[in-house]
């Protein structure tokens, strides 16, 4: 009887217990169903056809576009100076004055000589008007009136010769009043009120900074793609960084002979002045264009079994990273033209790549700071 006990409570206590681990594999099972997948966040860009422009950085330093040396076309002794180192001087402004005592003689003196050169014009012209007169009635002698011809192209000569000399003379005198031929700043002054100065004696340096030139170094092999007028954007560390817009103007066309390096002018705008010489300016050229290519980060290529790759979003109920293969072509400064392997639209990761498998679930963010319609 006590064994028929035992077997019964046994068997209860075996079916008791199977219903609760069936309960506990159900609950375990309804868990792991409802538990999320975990996804790994991304950025994403989309694939875009645009320009790529393909660019040389140089460094050079500024100078003005406009430097006048100033010298003495005169002798003498300089009797005024009107400006300083840093001033600002207007087109026609007085900067010197030279002695002009010897050239206001001479202009006198040019004057008188002139004046009797005229009258001597205007006597033998009337002597000459008389002549042909007589020699055409016969009442002249052919000698008589070739010498009246002769004494009238004489004078014509001699009135043409004082002419120049008077207005020689006047040229001297304005000599002695320097003035500026433009606008500009006063770099250098070279010597003092007192000082006798001579034909081209130095005076002052003048220069123009309200536009500023910085001189470039491009190869033989970077020269054939820069163009006169082609746009090239600089940049001012000694003025904040400030980024200006600028043009090309000059094309050196032989090389420099230690380097080899060929010398390409770029003109800024510099309408304040803040810009000054012998400042550094970094510029970038833009050597060639490719028009209508697809374009994607650069930090978006990765390897993978030696062959070069990205990751794409494929699209589903829920985003995975998909491995693509890709061919490259030309690289810009952020960006990088595809050949083959994606189309325009394409979303391909550009943060967050390099802990990707193929297939791995995504929590994607589109980088609103993507590629323009082209690449500088």
């Amino acid at each position: 009887m006590r064994n028929k006990i035992l077997l019964s409570f046994s068997i209860l206590c075996v079916a008791g217990c199977g219903d609760v681990l069936a309960e506990t594999a159900k609950d375990d099972s309804a868990a792991t169903a409802t538990a999320p997948i975990p996804r790994l966040r991304v950025k994403a860009e989309l694939a875009r056809e645009g320009t790529l422009s393909l660019d040389a950085l140089r460094t050079g330093t500024t100078q003005a576009k406009h430097r006048v040396q100033l010298v003495a076309k005169i002798g003498g002794t300089l009797e005024r100076r009107l400006i300083d180192r840093g001033d600002r001087v207007t087109n026609n402004q007085l900067l010197f004055d030279i002695d002009d005592r010897m050239p206001s003689i001479d202009v006198r003196r040019a004057a008188a000589g002139l004046s009797g050169a005229e009258a001597d014009l205007k006597q033998a012209t009337r002597s000459f008007e008389r002549a042909k007169r007589l020699y055409k009635s016969k009442s002249l002698s052919q000698q008589s009136f070739e010498s009246a011809e002769y004494a009238f192209e004489k004078a014509q000569a001699g009135f043409e010769l004082a002419q120049l000399q008077h207005e020689a003379a006047k040229t001297r005198l304005e000599d002695t009043k320097v003035r500026a031929p433009r606008n500009a700043e006063v770099a250098m002054v070279m010597t003092q009120a007192g000082s006798v100065v001579g034909v081209g004696s130095p005076l002052a340096l003048l220069v123009d900074l309200s536009n500023i030139v910085v001189g470039l170094s491009v190869s033989a092999s970077e020269l054939r793609f820069v163009e006169l007028g082609s746009v090239a954007m600089g940049n001012f560390p000694d003025i904040g960084g400030e980024s200006l817009q600028g043009s090309i103007i000059g094309i050196s066309p032989t090389p420099d002979p230690a380097t080899g390096a060929y010398t390409v002018d770029v003109e800024f705008p510099n309408p304040d002045g803040r810009i000054r010489e012998a400042m550094v300016a970094h510029v970038r050229l833009a050597l060639r264009k490719s028009s209508g290519v697809v374009l994607i980060k650069r930090e978006a290529i990765l390897r993978h079994d030696g062959r070069t790759a990205v990751f794409v979003v494929e699209q589903g109920d829920l985003p995975k990273a998909k491995l693509v293969f890709v061919e490259t072509g030309k690289l810009g400064s952020s960006h990088i033209e595809i050949t083959s392997g994606l189309s325009a639209g394409d979303q391909v990761i550009v943060d967050g790549q390099f802990s990707l498998n193929n297939g791995s679930p995504l929590l994607v963010e589109i980088y609103e700071g993507g590629s323009d319609a082209s690449d500088r």
